[in-house]
């Protein structure tokens, strides 16, 4: 999917239910400095490289990996925090939490 060189300012919420996606080019978007450290949209990529088929997320020009490793590794802890209570999460954490239920359902 390319979405590169949009305006961008966020993922949507219900992006996490694009499993099958493979890979993503979002580079020259506003947000995508952001996915280092703060952006909530970091944690729909880790769920997508975790729980989906994402293989490659661009985001700069120059990057680390086919994934960077900034979203590669909230991945591991991110099961973990989705058992926690969901009250204060942001919305996109909340959906994820659903797709996750659901994977487990299908299973």
């Amino acid at each position: 999917l390319n979405l590169a060189g949009n305006q961008l300012k966020e993922l949507p919420d219900t992006f996490g239910e694009l499993t099958a996606l493979q890979i993503l080019d979002l580079q020259d978007n506003p947000f995508t400095d952001e996915l280092v450290d703060r952006h909530p949209a970091r944690f729909i990529l880790a769920f997508l490289s975790h729980h989906g088929h994402l293989q490659g997320a661009h985001l700069w020009r120059r990057q680390d990996a086919p994934i960077p490793k900034c979203i590669t590794r909230l991945a591991p802890a991110l099961d973990k925090y989705l058992e926690q209570d969901i009250s204060g999460m942001p919305g996109c954490l909340r959906h994820l939490l659903i797709v996750r239920s659901a994977q487990f359902a299908e299973a």
